[in-house]
């Protein structure tokens, strides 16, 4: 079995969560050497600020704030620290190093410092120099929750059953799910979600019907840590990430079936139909859907709690779906295999920014390449390889209604390439002595898509690269530095796809052109920072006049988009934004950071008429002096 997911734990409020930084003349956080505990803090750096409710902007008293190492979430030792009745807090003792500090209260979700990155110190005459940095806003929202029972069609209660509830924000044209909430329901069925922000989430009953054939199971129990087999059974299982029925599986025919979630075996109504299919849980999402594209997301304002979020689950017909799967003409045996919902289109499309797919099947070919799904509900599938990712590959879309699927032939396929040039906007002729020493090339994956991406690769000395191999999916251009330049675009069949996703889908892409140029246009500016509020309370955006041209081809939500740009503003209320951006017509506005992470196309057009205007042209500075507004009062 694979091993369990961790629980979120802090990260799972989805909240953005920014980092300080103090100087240090030693081991930097987060470098020491595997396995070696946290050293206890020494050091003469602190950092105080006020803890707020995030709606009124009133003073939160008796708050308890702690340090973590960024990153990596470690606890920082240091004295007991709790806000007082002005909210104010001080952290004192602190070593150098990259820190999130994380506020807990009673009534409250967890709020985390409110993205401050600040200026290393300096060393002066040999002494460690103590940094002190103030003005942290950590702002808080009253805590939701989400509470539920499951039931069967008979109105009997499940226990057991795995409930999971994710942020779902709007972004670009689709939306973005974020770190799951994972809980499971009591012997009355009952299950709760507290310490919720205010947020949309997506609610979802998890069940995945887990088939292996019988005597690779059989083997796999009985096998020791290190595989001896020539076909390396253990290797192969481990490496494809899916559930391995437990000794309480059902033996069916020549096959072990067990219903799994992420926490473990689930539980099924242990009925079989006189054709020996068994009836199962299905998949769900609130309220009653098996697609995540029809579901309808709970809603929670900050305090809300929601209640009667229940789960009324039948025990669902299924059917069989089998075939064969050979790579060169050959059976390729013990490939993991899994059944997920068909790609939504673009405008349906979510995002995840925690790798885990909601899998409604998965089985093993056997040695002679052979493969079975056993509990499949009705519905439309695509059969792909485990993990996510992997190459090499299968990928075929499917059908199921009340009859088995059978005779399916599936052809493991190597992974696809992506080949292109590098040329240099104002030098069109790639040069030996230009490639000499640069960043090599690669592409990057979206976030939650399982995808590993291949290692990158340096052009040769004509500037012509080729990168692979890729699974099918999504992947994206990276704007990065490349020989000192900035990307200015990344042209494929006449259009620029440097902030739209690559589709690699069935074919390798060739005639991929990346332009870098030397001319970097920066914005720059101030922000009259009202009194009373904090500087880094206030963040800048700046987006182009055509956004929804942009949007509508499938601006990625969750990656750096050139034309999409965020900053801080710092505690003095200057700004920057640039380098990476092209020339053209943009709104820069700023605005009070907000619970919100919704960026679809209703937000920008809430922020556009409260935007200035700017026409950003290569290689220019531009000035501009900013007042914040607030989209909660249109001001």
């Amino acid at each position: 079995m694979r091993p369990r997911l961790k629980r979120p734990g802090r990260r799972e409020t989805g909240i953005v969560v920014a980092t300080i930084v103090f100087a240090s003349w030693s081991v930097a956080a987060g470098q020491r050497g595997a396995g070696v505990p946290p050293q206890p803090a020494t050091g003469n750096h602190a950092v105080s600020g006020r803890v707020v409710d995030a709606d009124s902007s009133r003073p939160i008293a008796g708050a308890s704030v702690v340090v973590e190492r960024s990153g990596s979430f470690q606890p920082v030792p240091h004295r007991p620290t709790t806000s007082d009745a002005d909210g104010r807090f001080t952290v004192a003792g602190l070593p150098g190093g990259s820190f999130t500090l994380v506020a807990t209260a009673d009534g409250y979700a967890r709020g985390f410092s409110s993205g401050v990155a600040l200026a290393t110190g300096t060393p002066s005459g040999g002494q460690r120099e103590g940094q002190v940095i103030s003005g942290v806003e950590i702002r808080m929202w009253r805590a939701g929750a989400i509470a539920g029972k499951v039931t069967n069609s008979d109105g009997a209660p499940i226990a057991n059953a795995t409930i999971e509830a994710r942020q779902r924000s709007p972004r670009g044209r689709g939306a973005m799910l974020s770190v799951p909430r994972v809980t499971t329901t009591d012997r009355l069925g009952l299950y709760r979600f507290d310490d919720l922000p205010p947020s949309e989430y997506l609610v979802t009953a998890l069940f995945t019907a887990v088939t292996m054939p019988g005597g690779s199971w059989e083997r796999f129990r009985r096998s020791g840590p290190t595989p001896a087999d020539a076909d390396n059974l253990i290797a192969r299982v481990r490496a494809s990430r899916l559930f391995v029925p437990t000794p309480t599986a059902s033996r069916m025919g020549d096959f072990m079936f067990q219903m799994f979630s992420s926490e473990g075996p689930a539980p099924s109504p242990g009925s079989i139909d006189a054709s020996g299919r068994p009836h199962v849980y299905a998949m769900t999402f609130h309220p009653a859907s098996s697609s995540m594209r029809d579901a309808t997301p709970v809603r929670l304002s900050s305090g809300d709690e929601r209640t009667g979020i229940d789960f009324k689950l039948p025990a669902t017909t299924t059917a069989r779906v089998s075939g064969a799967v050979t790579a060169g003409g050959r059976p390729a045996p013990h490939v993991g295999l899994r059944l997920v919902a068909p790609a939504d289109p673009a405008a349906e499309a979510f995002e995840f920014t925690f790798p885990n797919r909601f899998e409604y099947a998965t089985t093993f070919t056997d040695e002679q390449g052979a493969f079975t799904f056993l509990g499949v509900p009705a519905g439309k599938y695509l059969i792909a390889t485990a993990p996510a990712g992997a190459t090499p590959w299968v990928r075929s879309e499917i059908t199921v209604g009340a009859d088995d699927v059978t005779g399916l032939a599936l052809t493991l396929r190597d992974g696809l390439s992506v080949r292109g040039r590098v040329v240099f906007a104002d030098e069109p002729a790639a040069t030996s002595a230009q490639l000499s020493r640069p960043q090599p090339i690669m592409l990057g994956s979206l976030i939650g898509s399982g995808h590993d991406v291949p290692e990158a690769v340096a052009p040769d000395a004509a500037g012509d690269f080729l990168i692979g191999p890729f699974a099918p999916g999504q992947y994206l251009v990276l704007n990065r530095p490349f020989a000192g330049r900035m990307l200015a675009s990344a042209m494929l069949d006449g259009r620029d796809v440097s902030n739209v996703p690559l589709e690699l889908i069935d074919r390798d892409l060739d005639g991929l052109v990346l332009t870098y140029t030397s001319k970097r246009s920066i914005v720059r500016g101030t922000v009259v920072v009202p009194p009373g509020r904090a500087a880094d309370s206030i963040e800048v955006r700046m987006f182009p006049v055509e956004y929804r041209a942009l949007i509508a081809e499938g601006m990625p939500s969750h990656l750096p988009v050139r034309q999409f740009q965020t900053g801080l503003v710092n505690r003095d209320g200057s700004f920057a934004l640039g380098v990476y951006m092209p020339p053209g017509e943009y709104l820069l506005v700023a605005m009070f950071r907000s619970s919100s992470r919704d960026l679809g196309e209703a937000f920008f057009d809430r922020v556009a008429p409260l935007a200035t205007r700017v026409t950003v042209r290569a290689g220019e500075q531009h000035d501009v002096q900013l007042t914040p507004v607030s989209l909660a009062s249109g001001k």
